[in-house]
């Protein structure tokens, strides 16, 4: 087991994974200290720059992959501790993180977050990202209290989640900036302050600035964090609103996430949050279904849709455009196109039973949304069975727009 040797300011960067064990002195790790005795774990997929606060003597374990270097002159991260001082010593309420994908703003916002609690503040952080959810399960827009020092936000517990239903924030810009404020009220009524907002990484579009320059004006943070030139040019306009941009620079060496490596940690949530869930089964006609337009529609008696073709649905709702049914068996029947002028739809859209086995969806509530897995909906006696580990008083369930397989990886749920 190595030692390294550390002179006070001295600055290291450690792949993961990799443990250090602090034999003699102090080092800082996203401003969260580590003195004589305690260990830092650095994860497969993670990577830190640590700061010696004075003469310090590491043992470091290195596993496969795992490597530990001198930090250049590029890495930025005194600039980012300057920054997040002067950001928690203005005592702001609210303070936003934006960036590019990989760009270290889960890591600036630990940053933030334990500078907070080493200056006595009681901070709340707000994972908005759908996709590369790190406090709550994907699909969800999760707030946490962090209350002890933290290297990953993974590692933070969620007190309240609010339900998206995809893991891609294209087409939920509202939704999602609803649900931001929702978590910031929250956070507010609690007194937590500063509430950080980790953003996602969808920024180098035209439609991508929309959302995020949308998401500023309608939240309006205190303190505006943007990583990199070229989004800075972009955001620092909003200065005029009285909103403090800090423009700092991304790590020059960082642990990129392939699609593997992500699918792989949104597995790791899906199971932390649905395994070992609870059955329970819920009446239809005493709550509403959202989230798949079949069951957005009036109810449509299965009766009247077989004099038309002959075949009774097991269930059959109608839009003003569509008619949506679910049959017992798969269903080949050419006279379908019967029902466009019988209903005075444009469109026939059916299903067969079985297709929502698996759907992920979420119990929402006024507080906190909880994460469950469709099992089965007996469309005839208007049941819907589930599983979910935490059962709450709820009068609506939201479907996502995936199932989940065995293993936990997205599959398109039949729209």
């Amino acid at each position: 087991m190595p030692r390294i040797h550390l002179e006070k300011g001295e600055l290291l960067r450690v792949f993961g994974p990799a443990a250090l064990g602090i034999t003699k002195g102090q080092v800082e790790v996203l401003g969260a200290r580590y003195s004589t005795g305690e260990k830092i774990i650095v994860h497969r997929l993670r990577s830190y720059t640590v700061l010696a606060l004075e003469e310090t003597i590491l043992e470091a374990n290195l596993a496969s992959q795992g490597t530990i270097q001198a930090a250049d002159q590029e890495d930025p991260y005194l600039e980012w501790r300057k920054t997040a001082e002067e950001i928690i010593k203005a005592k702001p309420r609210i303070v936003m993180v934006i960036g590019q994908v990989d760009s270290g703003k889960s890591s600036v916002s630990i940053l933030l977050s334990n500078t907070a609690l080493n200056n006595g503040e009681k901070p709340a952080v707000i994972d908005g990202d759908v996709g590369q959810a790190d406090i709550g399960p994907p699909g969800f827009i999760s707030l946490s209290y962090p209350d002890s020092k933290t290297l990953w936000m993974r590692t933070l517990k969620p007190y309240a989640m609010k339900f998206i239903g995809d893991i891609k924030p294209q087409g939920h810009m509202f939704q999602i900036i609803q649900s931001i404020k929702q978590l910031i009220n929250t956070a507010l009524r609690d007194n937590k302050t500063p509430v950080i907002i980790d953003t996602d990484g969808w920024v180098m579009d035209t439609y991508a600035t929309i959302y995020k320059s949308t998401l500023i004006e309608e939240i309006r943070p205190d303190h505006l964090v943007v990583i990199g030139d070229q989004l800075y040019e972009i955001y620092n306009k909003y200065s005029s609103l009285g909103i403090r941009i800090h423009k700092i620079k991304p790590p020059p060496s960082k642990r990129e996430r392939s699609r593997e490596d992500r699918r792989y940690l949104r597995a790791e949530k899906y199971k932390e949050y649905l395994d070992g869930g609870k059955p329970v089964r819920i009446n239809m006609t005493k709550t509403i279904i959202s989230g798949h337009p079949l069951f957005y529609g009036a109810p449509v008696d299965p009766e009247l849709i077989k004099e038309v073709i002959g075949v009774k649905p097991v269930y059959a709702t109608k839009t003003p455009d569509t008619l949506y049914m679910v049959f017992q068996e798969p269903i080949r029947n050419q006279r379908l196109d019967l029902l466009k002028n019988a209903f005075g739809v444009q469109r026939i859209r059916y299903y067969t039973a079985g297709f929502e086995k698996n759907a992920y969806a979420a119990l929402i509530s006024d507080t906190s949304d909880q994460p469950a897995i469709i099992e089965k909906i007996d469309f005839a006696n208007k049941i819907i069975y589930l599983k979910t580990k935490n059962t709450i008083n709820t009068c609506i369930i939201r479907l996502s727009r995936y199932k989940l397989t065995e293993e936990y990886h997205e599959t398109p749920l039949e729209i």
